[in-house]
């Protein structure tokens, strides 16, 4: 059939300290997934120092499991763009009634890492895929950067171990 899209803005009053005004004045953007998904900000990288490298654990959310075979396919790529490196994990699911999500975790190793910092902002690129059953049915890319933050109460702060200040 026809579908219809609508998009409507509800102007409370007093919503704020500071006018915000009234209307969509930002993109708006629809996205179309399919039934089982990776959820809406599903991907949570975080790294951790160790020496020389970085752990980087990443977990996964899918929504609306089904019974199945799943498998994720993670690639991380350089901050040049070149792979870094590939893994692929696989998980047979038998869902309860109930369960309808389900949350995957890998964990990588960066040697040699690029570091973000103020004057080389370098991110690296997570490309995750989804496969239900054999098909590739999703595809989501999140970038995150490497980098070591100390706060120290006399010597103040360090990024990447070099000190800083703060200003503002």
């Amino acid at each position: 059939g026809i579908n219809e899209i609508i998009v409507k803005v509800v102007h409370q009053s007093p919503n704020s300290r500071w006018y915000s005004g009234a209307g969509i004045y930002r993109n708006v953007w629809l996205r179309t997934k399919p039934y089982t998904h990776i959820k809406t900000d599903g991907i949570y990288v975080a790294p951790n120092k160790h020496g020389n490298t970085y752990e980087v654990k990443v977990d996964t959310e899918i929504a609306h499991i089904a019974t199945g075979k799943y498998c994720l396919k993670y690639q991380i790529y350089h901050p040049n763009q070149s792979l870094l490196t590939e893994l692929v994990k696989e998980k047979y699911v038998s869902i309860h009634v109930d369960e309808n999500s389900l949350v995957l975790s890998e964990e990588f190793v960066i040697s040699e890492p690029a570091l973000w910092d103020l004057k080389d902002a370098n991110l690296y690129s997570l490309e995750v895929m989804l496969f239900q059953n054999g098909n590739l049915i999703q595809t989501e890319m999140v970038k995150f950067g490497l980098r070591e933050i100390t706060l120290d109460a006399d010597k103040g702060f360090f990024l990447n171990g070099t000190h800083m200040k703060l200003n503002g």
